[in-house]
């Protein structure tokens, strides 16, 4: 499938949360997950990290980049 880009911004919604639930089950494991979020809206990273732990994905990284917050998660392997 290819890597993942999701762009949550200006704010993340409910409608972005249902999105990313959605497209986790479709990724395969050498894919990453990169969701991006406006800065001001780093507090919501809580609620994508949770998503994403509770579909089997680990965070790598997260963190601020100018105006945008990133999250990066692959899908963990047993």
């Amino acid at each position: 499938m290819g890597d993942i880009y999701l762009d949550f911004r200006p704010e993340v919604t409910e409608s972005h949360l249902e999105s990313l639930e959605r497209t986790l089950p479709g990724i395969k494991g050498d894919d990453y997950v990169m969701v991006i979020l406006d800065k001001e809206e780093a507090h919501e990273a809580k609620n994508v990290r949770k998503i994403l732990l509770q579909n089997g994905f680990e965070v790598s990284s997260q963190g601020a980049l100018g105006t945008e917050f990133a999250l990066t998660a692959k899908r963990l392997l047993h």
